[in-house]
C-alpha cells in the first residue's frame, strides 16, 4: 500500500541530508577561517548532479523506504506517528520521515547503484524474467520474503529532459488476448498515487514493448527502459561514485554552450546541442 501521501513534484535536500547519504567524512569540505576549503568536487556534485536528481520528486527514496519498512529492515518506531499522517503540507528537511526518504533517494547516485545501473540490462523481456524469478517465493498479492525488487522505468535518458521513475512491483499477472498476444501485467505501488491498486506496468512480450499509464501521456518504449533493482543494493551506505571506482566529468557553464571533452585519439564525450 505504500505511504499515505503522494510523491511531491520536486524537493530540495539540504547539506545535512547530503552528509547523511554519503557520510560526512566523504562530502565535507571543512573550513579555514570560516571559509570552505578542500576538494570542491563534492560541492559541485551537490549543486549539480545531486540536486538535479530531486527536481522530479523522490520516487526512488519512497519505494526503497516503503520496502524497508515492510521487510522490517527499518522500524516505524523511531518515527512515532509521523509515518501515518499526510505530509502534503509538511514536506521539508526538518521532518524525520522525509529526511529518511531523501537519504535513500540519494543512494541512486552512489557507487553500488551506478555500478549496477551501467552493467545491467534494460530489456523489458529480461526485466520480466528477472522479476518472475525473484518473485518465485511470493504468494498472490504479497511481497517476497527474500530481497524484494524496485522496478525502474526509463523512458528517456536525454540530458535536458531525463524521464525516470521508480515503483515497487508486488504481483505479476500474465494475460493472453483473443489474438494470442501475451501481455505481462506487473502490479506496482506507484509513489505518485497513494492507495491505488490499479497501477500496472504492462509488457507485451512478443515485441519487447512496455507501457505505463501512470503518467499522462503514458510512458513506454520498445527494447529498453525497464530494469529491476534488488532492495539489498541499498543495505550499505554508499560512497560517492568517484570514491568507488567511477570517473565523473562535470562541466559548469553559463548560457548556451557545448561541452565536449576530447582525448588524444579524437574520441569525445560531453554535451553538444543539448544532447549527450
Amino acid at each position: 500500500d505504500g505511504y499515505g501521501f503522494d510523491n511531491p513534484p520536486s524537493s530540495d535536500p539540504d547539506w545535512s541530508i547530503y552528509e547523511g547519504t554519503y557520510g560526512a567524512s566523504n562530502v565535507d569540505l571543512g573550513t579555514v577561517l570560516g571559509i570552505l576549503s578542500g576538494d570542491p568536487i563534492t560541492l559541485i556534485f551537490y549543486n549539480t548532479v545531486y540536486k538535479l536528481a530531486f527536481t522530479s520528486g523522490d520516487c526512488y527514496g519512497m519505494s526503497t523506504t516503503a520496502l524497508r519498512f515492510y521487510t522490517g529492515e527499518d522500524s516505524l518506531y523511531p518515527f512515532g506517528t509521523d509515518i501515518v499522517y499526510s505530509l502534503q503540507t509538511t514536506f521539508g528537511n526538518s521532518d524525520p520521515v522525509w529526511r529518511n526518504i531523501e537519504t535513500y533517494s540519494g543512494y541512486q547516485l552512489g557507487g553500488p547503484f551506478v555500478s549496477y545501473f551501467v552493467n545491467h540490462s534494460m530489456d523489458p523481456d529480461n526485466a520480466v524474467q528477472e522479476l518472475e524469478a525473484a518473485m518465485a517465493s511470493y504468494t498472490s498479492g504479497l511481497v517476497a520474503t527474500g530481497s524484494p525488487r524496485i522496478l525502474l522505468l526509463l523512458e528517456s535518458l536525454s540530458v535536458r529532459h531525463p524521464k525516470g521513475h521508480a515503483v515497487v512491483p508486488y504481483q505479476i499477472v500474465d494475460t493472453t488476448a483473443s489474438d494470442g498476444t501475451q501481455t505481462t501485467n506487473i502490479y506496482v505501488y506507484n509513489p505518485d498515487y497513494q492507495h491505488d491498486p490499479t497501477q500496472t506496468v504492462d509488457v507485451t512480450l512478443a515485441n519487447d514493448q512496455w507501457n505505463f499509464a501512470g503518467f499522462s501521456p503514458a510512458w513506454g518504449a520498445t527494447g529498453t527502459g525497464l530494469m529491476q533493482v534488488p532492495l539489498s543494493l541499498n543495505d550499505q551506505q554508499p560512497g560517492l561514485p568517484w570514491q568507488q571506482g567511477f570517473d565523473y566529468v562535470i562541466g559548469v557553464a553559463s548560457g548556451p554552450a557545448d561541452m565536449l571533452n576530447t582525448d588524444s585519439q579524437g574520441r569525445s564525450l560531453g554535451i553538444q546541442n543539448g544532447t549527450l
